[in-house]
């Protein structure tokens, strides 16, 4: 039985200035005059275009468990629209109980294709030191990796500030060893997970790694996900 949504919930983003002069980007989830879950990403040495794309991408899941229409309120990104249709598609056929397909509304856009490196998640365990290796400057890769993105708030916990700066400063290090920058943002992206039981070793994971590296869509044509969470 096709199972169609019942509400619809308005994304808004919004762009405000931080202390020490970085930037944050602040999502809204927003139904019936409500604000029903809203997501902050915060740039410290970046102050990229503010996106939509990644504030979709980081309330999919959500809608998807509560069957709600998601309206958006600036135009997004075409092929996104597209792989989101087939990426819902997925969820529904593996775990029907728990996810339904929701309708995305929003007007498209299509952005001129960037030539460029590729921006790669990087925590600094084996899985990303072998991805920089494999697709690192002097590879084969086309495009190689520039730049590595450590986000703090995945796997360190936002207030855990002292870990962070460790895990920083032990990325740069190896980094800089292959001639590869590094950017960094903060974000509250797991907060999603307890009002809408969501699990993020196996659910929302994933979908919160790409609305991360869809923050600097603008500046990378290309984003890679090392392996992660093998079950």
């Amino acid at each position: 039985m096709i199972r169609t949504p019942r509400s619809a919930a308005r994304l808004h983003v919004d762009e405000r200035g931080v202390p020490g002069g970085g930037v944050a980007w602040r999502g809204v989830f927003e139904r019936k005059g409500r604000t029903t879950g809203d997501v902050t990403f915060v740039f410290e040495d970046a102050r990229p275009e503010p996106r939509h794309e990644p504030f979709l991408l980081a309330f999919l899941l959500p809608a998807m468990r509560t069957g709600t229409r998601i309206e958006c309120t600036a135009p997004i990104d075409r092929g996104l629209l597209e792989n989101l249709d087939n990426y819902q598609g997925a969820w529904c056929r593996w775990l029907g109980r728990r996810f339904r397909r929701v309708v995305v509304e929003a007007e498209r856009k299509d952005e001129a294709p960037t030539r460029g490196s590729a921006l790669t998640c990087f925590s600094g365990g084996v899985d990303s030191c072998y991805t920089i290796l494999r697709m690192g400057p002097g590879s084969a890769a086309a495009p190689a990796i520039s730049a590595g993105l450590l986000v703090h708030g995945f796997d360190i916990p936002l207030l855990d500030a002292r870990a962070f700066r460790g895990a920083r400063a032990r990325a740069r290090r190896m980094l800089d060893a292959h001639g590869i920058d590094l950017r960094t943002l903060g974000t509250d992206l797991r907060r999603l997970e307890s009002p809408y039981d969501l699990r993020w070793d196996r659910e929302l994971h994933g979908a919160a790694l790409a609305a991360a590296m869809w923050c600097y869509a603008g500046e990378f044509p290309v984003g890679l996900i090392p392996s992660t969470y093998p079950d």
